[in-house]
């Protein structure tokens, strides 16, 4: 199987006009007649922009910065244009939302996640705009494409009256509305000790450890080890004192850590296998730890050399295991993001972003002390309403947002979130870091650091 490639998704620029339409009328061709419907809309894609619509385009993430320098000439098809979508506004099946539409892909570049980058991309487009409902016109014979749609949460509807020859298929994706980042109400703290637990609730960490003690007794002894009290405190919290929930959650948490083998690695070899190979592939390391003990993670998603979603919520994985197993850790842990210089590459995303939203509120419950962002630009928003539907609302309630300048952002960490200055100076000179400098490139780390490290690397 090729390897997928880094893929960056950019918005419309008038110098890919001629690539957006040289990609479509390629697998047009090859498959069926053009239409007057493909001639008039890649005729003049500026005209679909100013009508409310969007085009994007797939380019290897290597080849961007070539293209921000010398894009090609006012004409010419750019070679380094792997793919190309549009979402049309109003749709062609004369339906409400957006249509997705022109989504075709270089033959050299096919298998290679290039579709599945455009594809989630312009979901997450969709719900960042709003926009209720996707509509796609395709052909049956078009079963890569049609396979990868209904991977994305496309179902077939009732064919509409259409003006297109060769559509014989439609299909709907509904999106759900999106509340705003402050809907969240701020929830009281869980128990920190048994020792603060009501009658009522002691019975309830009894009775979930019996529910649990058959699979226990089958697992083996680190696992069995990670279900202690806090642990069933921390789920029963999560599911509002419901042990009836919290023996579901704790079971496919269970079910989850066997399945990826987390229990299984000794902690002195706790390690990110992708950063051992690719040294900065991701740009996430411990700085050290809050005044009240929180490990505390920093991130900067757009220093990282990878964009690949499952070794990036591994290598978060492996963080946590390592720094909140630490003998001087809080139970919880800070989150501290650092959106510098975080463009479309970042914001599209979409299968980090569900990764983080699916794997820390369901099997880290009440892990999560804050998440400080710093600077999250409006493109944000996108990847914020993918997540959002995976999110609880103790978990929205610990996002934080800071914006200013280094100084600013310094003065706040000490002042607000408990950072030692050391940590918070650190954090600001990363925000300094000059465009293009990779994970491997930020400041020395601060002092009380060393022992958060993965052990095993990465």
């Amino acid at each position: 199987m090729t390897a997928p490639l880094p893929i960056s998704i950019l918005p419309f620029h008038p110098s890919l006009s001629a690539s957006f339409r040289a990609i479509n009328l390629g697998w047009i061709s090859h498959f069926f007649t053009v239409e007057p419907h493909d001639e008039a809309t890649l005729a003049d894609p500026a005209a679909l922009i100013a009508a409310g619509g969007h085009i994007l385009f797939a380019m290897d993430a290597s080849a961007v910065a070539s293209w921000e320098a010398t894009p090609c000439a006012a004409g010419e098809d750019d070679p380094r244009v792997l793919g190309c979508l549009a979402l049309l506004t109003p749709p062609a099946a004369g339906g409400v939302g957006m249509e997705l539409a022109k989504m075709g892909v270089r033959e050299a570049a096919r298998g290679r996640g290039v579709g599945r980058a455009l594809g989630e991309a312009a979901v997450a487009l969709a719900l960042a705009q709003g926009v209720l409902r996707l509509d796609i016109l395709s052909n049956r014979r078009l079963e890569p494409a049609l396979a990868l749609y209904r991977s994305l949460g496309f179902v077939e509807a009732p064919m509409p009256p259409t003006d297109y020859a060769r559509a014989d298929i439609y299909l709907v994706l509904e999106l759900p509305p999106q509340p705003l980042l402050s809907s969240a109400a701020a929830l009281p703290p869980p128990p920190a000790t048994s020792d603060a637990l009501t009658p009522a609730q002691l019975e309830a960490v009894s009775r979930l450890r019996a529910s649990l003690a058959p699979q226990l007794q089958l697992a083996s002894p680190r696992a069995a080890a990670y279900v202690d009290e806090a642990a069933l405190v921390r789920v029963l919290v999560a599911r509002e004192w419901s042990v009836a929930a919290a023996t579901s959650a704790m079971t496919a948490t269970l079910a989850w850590r066997a399945s990826i083998g987390v229990d299984e690695v000794p902690p002195s070899q706790r390690r990110c296998e992708t950063c051992l190979a690719v040294p900065g592939s991701h740009c996430i390391v411990p700085i050290g730890r809050t005044r009240g003990g929180h490990p505390v993670v920093w991130g900067c998603p757009a220093r990282g050399r990878s964009s690949d979603g499952p070794s990036t919520v591994a290598h978060i994985i492996a963080t946590l295991e390592h720094v909140l197993s630490q003998p001087l850790s809080a139970a919880q842990w800070c989150w501290t993001v650092d959106f510098s210089h975080f463009s479309w590459r970042e914001a599209t995303q979409v299968s980090i972003a569900l990764g983080f939203a699916r794997v820390l509120p369901h099997h880290y419950p009440e892990r999560l002390y804050r998440i400080v962002m710093i600077n999250p630009p409006s493109l944000f928003g996108m990847l914020m309403k993918v997540m959002r539907p995976w999110l609880d609302a103790r978990t929205l309630s610990n996002l934080v947002a800071l914006h200013g300048a280094p100084d600013d952002v310094q003065r706040a960490l000490t002042a607000d979130h408990g950072f030692s200055e050391e940590m918070a100076v650190w954090v600001a000179e990363a925000m300094r870091m000059p465009t293009g400098l990779r994970a491997e490139s930020v400041p020395p780390l601060p002092a009380g650091a060393a022992p958060l490290q993965l052990p095993g690397g990465g």
